[in-house]
């Protein structure tokens, strides 16, 4: 690229000498000097744009490493929430570093990280309970919701709190309720007011969702309900 950059403003230079005539190089010095000089600015940048996404993605001791490049959910990059959303969703979600089973039977950890092969009573440190969930954000989350929400005038904290509602309900139930479609339809404050539906576990009314959903605690964060709305 840098080979081919050099080559422009070469010939941009040299282009009215090859000119039969001097008022004809005059004239094509005129007209095409300013475009190849733009072409060459472009092309600068598409380099240096390059060489930073490649930083970008290489960088796994910090912010990107953990939380994944980033996808748009409701036109926010979601990278851009990541502090928020972990203290957020991890005070309701609950934070454990030993295994325990969750209220629907499930081998859980750490904020809300399930997985089969987990066994009951076994302690993880911090960084791994962090870890996995970024992970579990982005996988569980981010990439399923970033394709099924297409509104794109969504706020902050109304992401936010979908995000949370969506890493607790799981992306296939998000994806095909009416929250998301009344979302999409651009319904938001009838979208926000769909959470207190959500509180059922295998048809039992559990309290602690509830109060995630639209009670609130005192001490604690916004419910999801409240999130919600105050994004409009």
């Amino acid at each position: 690229m840098t080979k081919a950059t050099n080559a422009l403003s070469v010939g941009g230079v040299t282009l009215p000498a090859w000119w039969p005539t001097l008022d004809h190089a005059s004239t094509v010095a005129v007209k095409m000097v300013p475009i190849l000089s733009a072409l060459w600015l472009i092309m600068q940048m598409y380099v240096f744009a390059r060489k930073q996404w490649r930083a970008y993605r290489k960088d796994e001791g910090g912010a990107v490493g953990k939380r994944g490049v980033g996808l748009i959910v409701g036109g926010i990059l979601t990278a851009t929430l990541a502090s928020g959303q972990w203290a957020y969703t991890s005070a309701w979600e609950g934070y454990e570093n030993c295994v325990y089973l969750d209220s629907g039977g499930y081998p859980t950890v750490g904020v809300g990280h399930m997985d089969p092969s987990l066994k009951l009573g076994e302690c993880y440190s911090n960084d791994q309970i962090e870890a996995w969930f970024w992970e579990d954000m982005e996988r569980k989350v981010d990439r399923p919701m970033s394709r099924c929400i297409t509104n794109q005038s969504l706020s902050e904290n109304t992401v936010m709190a979908v995000r949370d509602w969506t890493f607790n309900v799981g992306a296939g139930a998000a994806c095909g309720s009416t929250l998301v479609r009344l979302l999409n339809a651009g319904k938001l404050r009838q979208a926000c007011e769909q959470m207190p539906r959500w509180v059922f576990v295998k048809g039992i009314m559990i309290r602690g969702l509830e109060n995630r959903r639209w009670r609130g605690l005192p001490g604690m964060p916004p419910s999801n309900r409240a999130l919600c709305l105050s994004g409009l």
